[in-house]
């Protein structure tokens, strides 16, 4: 178990939830390539993972059984960022170096 802030965290539940965002990011950062340069591309779709994360995790307030979490949050944006970077890397690209 991992200590966060007011709980306790399952180490496994991070690790799910990083690799549950890992297709968003890259899909989405190849959906939008050749369109934007890589420095706009991953930072929109970092963005773009936590918003929707704070979505998912808002309508948890709303279900019975459910409880909303920043971990969670945290662990699917770092997913989203994963995946998008994996997308940049895979798709050949050198102008990678300008957002690291």
């Amino acid at each position: 178990m991992v200590l966060l802030p007011g709980r306790l965290v399952n180490p496994r539940d991070l690790v799910v939830n990083v690799l549950f965002f890992v297709p968003f990011g890259l899909w989405t950062v190849r959906a939008v390539s050749g369109k934007l340069s890589v420095a706009v591309r991953v930072p929109m779709v970092c963005l773009a993972g936590f918003l929707l994360s704070v979505c998912a995790e808002s309508i948890q307030l709303f279900a019975p059984g459910r409880f909303s979490s920043l971990s969670d949050v945290f662990s699917n944006s770092v997913g989203a960022a994963l995946g998008a970077w994996i997308g940049v890397r895979r798709s050949g690209r050198k102008d990678i170096e300008t957002v690291c």
